[in-house]
């Protein structure tokens, strides 16, 4: 007689063939997703509001700080920027 190659899989735990764990994991994993916004949700609710609000005014009062330090652009690193020297990429490529 010819032995199996699979002389390993009968020595491998498998939890999963027996019909009641699937079941119960099947169950689970269906009524999971009502559970989540009925109960942990609502519950976490408020905090992420809250949370999303402060990061919110955060970033923007950075963005008022970033807006008063920045220095304004010297003339005439304005007109090097507008005359063709400034532009010789754009000038390249015909414009």
């Amino acid at each position: 007689m010819k032995k199996d190659n699979c002389f390993f899989l009968n020595l491998i735990p498998q939890p999963l063939t027996s019909l009641w764990i699937i079941l119960v994991i099947a169950y689970t994993a269906r009524r999971l997703p009502c559970t989540f916004f009925k109960i942990p949700f609502p519950m976490m609710a408020g905090g992420l509001i809250a949370g999303g609000l402060l990061a919110f005014i955060t970033s923007s009062v950075e963005l008022s700080y970033t807006i008063m330090l920045v220095p304004r652009m010297e003339y005439g690193i304005y007109i090097y920027m507008q005359s063709d020297v400034g532009r010789e990429a754009g000038a390249t490529l015909g414009e």
